[in-house]
């Protein structure tokens, strides 16, 4: 009697082994690599978004640089940045966003939207337009009057035109032409906000 029992502990145990050990030490070892993961994706996530500011260099650094090109060469580190509405950056933009984002880098207060920002600064006849202007568009109806669009002027082309840096809805941070058909048909003005490299609007406290 006692043999038999003492075979079936035996029996027992070596089922426990063979058969519910790999499932216990599988289960630790999925909770363990669940874990990492996890914390992969927030150790990623962060540095998709506070982090990433400290990666851009810092306007301070651009010695013996004016205003315009400091903001200018500022400005076109953001390039290929997405675009997401009502986003003021660092990690994704919209249009007003970006521009709010990248004059707050010299200190200098911008307004919240295209539209509010188009009331800033002195107005711009096209043909005077300078490098570190903001120039506005109408938005995706053509035949409105209302601003819907701002970019920043980083290089001017003979005949009026112009090259800016702006958050493009399909392109995000990107540097376009004037002359481009949509924008061209756009056109609503020009603001300057930093005159010889003086700023124009009051800077940040």
């Amino acid at each position: 009697m006692n043999n038999t029992r003492r075979k079936n502990n035996i029996l027992h145990l070596l089922f426990i082994i063979i058969f519910l050990l790999p499932v216990v030490s599988f289960d630790v070892w999925s909770q363990k690599k669940e874990a990492s993961k996890t914390a992969e994706n927030k150790q990623t996530q962060i540095s998709l978004t506070g982090d990433i500011d400290k990666l851009l260099p810092d306007l301070s650094s651009y010695t013996g640089k004016t205003t315009v090109d400091s903001l200018l060469e500022y400005a076109s580190r953001l390039k290929g940045r997405p675009y997401c509405r009502g986003s003021k950056g660092p990690s994704s933009f919209d249009c007003s966003g970006f521009t709010y984002y990248v004059f707050k880098k010299i200190a200098l207060k911008l307004n919240a939207s295209s539209a509010a920002q188009y009331l800033q600064g002195a107005h711009v006849d096209k043909q005077n337009i300078q490098r570190g202007d903001l120039v506005f568009f109408k938005g995706r109806n053509a035949a409105s009057s209302r601003v819907g669009h701002v970019g920043l002027v980083s290089d001017v082309l003979p005949d009026g035109k112009f090259k800016f840096i702006h958050a493009s809805c399909s392109k995000g941070i990107c540097e376009e032409s004037s002359d481009a058909l949509y924008y061209a048909k756009r056109y609503v003005g020009a603001r300057r906000v930093i005159e010889n490299n003086t700023p124009i609007l009051d800077r940040l406290d």
